[in-house]
């Protein structure tokens, strides 16, 4: 698993399991938004369920396509790890916010 999914159209429920059978609902995401940031970066296996609430159109990025743009294009490469890298961290400072 290491991709990054950009939803272009539609909404998607991000949750993960828990023991007892029960969805812990993380977020929902709109047209625009990104999931997928950390198994892109970190690579391992995915935590978390997505399911659509509706017919929706989304764009992957691979890791073999996220090396090739660093190669042929390192300012977009770059702009694309920076962004990722924010929204990786905005994920992390809401998680923190709902622990404390």
């Amino acid at each position: 698993a290491s991709s990054i999914y950009i939803l272009m159209r539609g909404s998607i429920i991000v949750s993960t399991s828990l023991e007892e059978g029960e969805e812990n609902l993380l977020g929902t995401f709109y047209a625009g938004e990104t999931f997928g940031e950390l198994a892109l970066v970190a690579g391992g296996t995915r935590h978390a369920n997505v399911t659509a609430n509706e017919e929706i159109e989304f764009m992957e990025i691979t890791r073999p396509t996220l090396d090739r743009i660093m190669r042929y294009s390192p300012w977009l490469g770059q702009k694309l790890l920076l962004n990722i890298g924010g929204v990786i961290g905005q994920r992390l400072l809401e998680v923190q916010e709902i622990k404390v």
